[in-house]
């Protein structure tokens, strides 16, 4: 029904699964104003950008909102999807309060994101003026979600969710760097077309498995003493993904977080497959490879960022990880599909 009355409205608009009504604290609100879903808010009141990605015929999706506004506000929002959704917000810059219906309001903010268990999803968000929000929203369908997570072991409002609760959950949790540096190449999604889709598709799988490892992975059978060492080296991933170009040694990680360099090494193999030097390396590879599907820089000077001191080295450790040469891997993405921006 939603999406027949915006379609009604708004001639010739996108049709969004979404319904945003907003409200100032003078009573002016939406309902004063043309509907326009794309750029929901006056220029008097405030600028805002929403684009949105659909991800499948199942309902799931990602919205992204940047906006600055000129006074308080109060957003209302009703995604259109027929069945629950889990959903992740990621904050790029500015804070908010945002509030599901039948749970506590919560700040979000670059540190902070939420983690939602969504079967009513009505919510309520809190602008402050001034500040640029910069705001990533991907969510999956709850069927999505059930073969997603085929044997695998999730938190409890999540197993809620997919043995089909009717209430509400919302989790308040620290972002982590590789969150931060996912949302934003999804952002930045290279492609075009069915391309495109499948390019943020499995994005989104791995910033939902980014998140879920850090709210699930402390959660071990066989003890608190494994459990605390592997929250400690999840912090120390964090560390190292903060600053990849110039990350702490192995020794400084393992002083700073009481552990051994063999111990510290050794959870490294369990959660990562690999110890800390080389983690640290087939990370830098990953970036390497996001550089180049970016295209803002040539593969020497992407070596050169990377600290490699010749151009050869940076390429055989490149082909060796990815199974292609860093020139033709960039080669194969712009001539296929690659036109840079935000959402096809």
């Amino acid at each position: 029904m939603g999406k027949k009355v915006m379609e009604e409205n708004i001639p010739n608009a996108p049709v969004l699964p979404l319904i945003a009504e907003w409200v100032l604290p003078c009573g002016r609100s939406s309902g004063d104003a043309p509907p326009s879903p794309m750029v929901p808010f006056p220029a008097e009141v405030g600028q805002a950008k929403l684009d949105y990605l659909r991800l499948g015929e199942d309902g799931s999706g990602i919205f992204s909102l940047k906006g600055q506004w000129h006074s308080p506000m109060i957003v209302k929002s009703t995604v259109l999807v027929d069945e629950p959704i889990l959903s992740v917000r990621i904050t790029a810059s500015g804070r908010t309060r945002f509030e599901r219906i039948g749970t506590s309001p919560l700040e979000e903010s670059s540190e902070r994101f939420t983690l939602n268990c969504v079967v009513d999803s009505r919510s309520l968000i809190y602008h402050q003026p001034g500040e640029v929000n910069d705001v990533l929203v991907p969510f999956v369908t709850v069927s999505r979600l059930r073969a997603m997570m085929v044997g695998c072991r999730v938190s409890v409002p999540i197993q809620r969710l997919l043995d089909g609760s009717n209430v509400n959950t919302s989790t308040l949790a620290r972002t982590s760097p590789t969150m931060h540096r996912i949302a934003a190449l999804i952002k930045v999604n290279p492609y075009q077309g069915g391309m495109a889709t499948l390019y943020a598709q499995g994005k989104v799988f791995e910033l939902l498995a980014e998140v879920l490892t850090n709210l699930a992975g402390i959660e071990e059978p066989v003890g608190r003493t494994l459990s605390l060492d592997r929250q400690r080296a999840m912090t120390a991933r964090d560390m190292i993904m903060s600053d990849l170009l110039n990350p702490p040694s192995a020794e400084e990680l393992a002083s700073r977080f009481g552990l051994s360099q063999h111990r510290l090494n050794e959870v490294f193999r369990e959660l990562f497959d690999a110890p800390v030097l080389s983690c640290i390396a087939h990370w830098r590879l990953d970036l390497a490879r996001d550089l180049l599907r970016e295209g803002h820089m040539s593969v020497k000077e992407i070596a050169f960022h990377l600290g490699y001191a010749h151009v050869s080295s940076f390429s055989a450790a490149f082909t060796r990880q990815f199974g292609v040469a860093p020139a033709s891997y960039r080669r194969s993405v712009i001539s296929s599909f690659a036109v840079p921006g935000d959402f096809a």
